[in-house]
């Protein structure tokens, strides 16, 4: 009967018969299943021979050892698919990534080696593991696309939008042929939870405002009136999903709207602020709004209703 196998890093550290760190060097540089079979409780019985499909070698360039057909796509292998993921993590966060006998300890819980190497995807990356803290860089050429993000780059400075991300999001939503808007949120409309008003898709105004609060990484301009919108999520109306159509709209006709950053600005640092008065007619909080320049260029933005009610523009101001 097998021994139990280590239920974690100290466990396998403390057991004798698991005692990888001591004999890793011997194993590595011979690379035979005489090795891994002495130290290893679950092959310590088993006898290898060149006539023993269980235990074939098959010998890599590195010197590295792989045992194949041992229980390989057996219907009685030990544990499920999501723990064998787990045992990768686990080496991949060991203390120190670059000893070198995390593939004999890879070895040493049996077969699970055999079923993590069929799920990655090449086998580069299973030998690679010991380097975790080594990678290579490669030059692209300049950066012109990132995450969503169009980076146009000349003499003058650098000019950031989300044109194409927003065309793409208006074609998702059916608002590609709407109408533009001169302004992202009406000034004469005040949301409020609407409780009589018609219900709509949340899952379809949830996705409409993340997709909103993406672009604002771009456009600042939008930022006050997706967050009044993302406040009735829980329970959107018809009224709400009207106003998150209409930020579409208005970013439909400001597709080339961006931010830009000069080259040889200042590196003064400027911030403003203001905020309304009550402005929430749900709980009649305020809502603050910033934004910090250094030199020319806009760095930091943002807008938050505030987590008191002010009794005074003055205090909603100074909250």
């Amino acid at each position: 009967m097998f021994r139990r196998n280590p239920t974690n890093q100290s466990h396998q550290r403390n057991n004798s018969d698991w005692n990888v760190r001591e004999n890793s060097d011997a194993c590595y540089e011979c690379g035979r299943t005489g090795h891994i079979k002495k130290y290893c409780p679950q092959l310590r019985n088993k006898t290898a021979n060149s006539n023993n499909r269980d235990f074939k070698e098959k010998k890599f360039k590195s010197r590295k050892t792989l045992l194949t057909g041992a229980d390989y796509d057996e219907s009685d292998k030990e544990g499920s698919e999501d723990d064998d993921v787990a045992q990768l993590c686990f080496m991949a966060n060991d203390d120190d990534p670059k000893h070198n006998d995390i593939w004999l300890w890879h070895r040493r819980l049996g077969h699970v080696h055999m079923d993590l190497i069929k799920k990655l995807l090449s086998k580069d990356l299973v030998r690679g593991l010991p380097n975790l803290r080594e990678f290579e860089m490669s030059m692209m050429g300049e950066l012109t696309f990132f995450l969503g993000l169009q980076i146009k780059q000349s003499k003058e400075g650098i000019f950031i939008n989300q044109s194409k991300y927003t065309r793409e999001l208006s074609k998702r939503f059916g608002l590609e042929n709407a109408k533009p808007r001169g302004t992202p949120i009406s000034p004469s409309v005040n949301l409020i939870k609407d409780e009589n008003g018609k219900d709509v898709d949340s899952k379809l105004f949830r996705g409409m405002i993340g997709s909103l609060l993406y672009l604002t990484a771009s456009r600042p301009d939008i930022m006050f009136s997706v967050c009044i919108c993302a406040r009735f999520q829980a329970c959107p109306k018809e009224s709400h999903l009207s106003a998150v159509k209409r930020i579409f709209k208005y970013l439909s006709g400001t597709l080339n709207l961006g931010l830009w950053y000069p080259r040889n600005s200042s590196i003064d640092l400027v911030g403003f602020s203001d905020s309304d008065y009550a402005g929430c007619l749900v709980d009649r909080k305020s809502t603050s709004g910033t934004c910090q320049f250094l030199g020319d260029a806009l760095v930091s933005w943002h807008s938050k209703k505030q987590t008191s009610v002010a009794l005074s523009t003055a205090e909603a101001e100074y909250v």
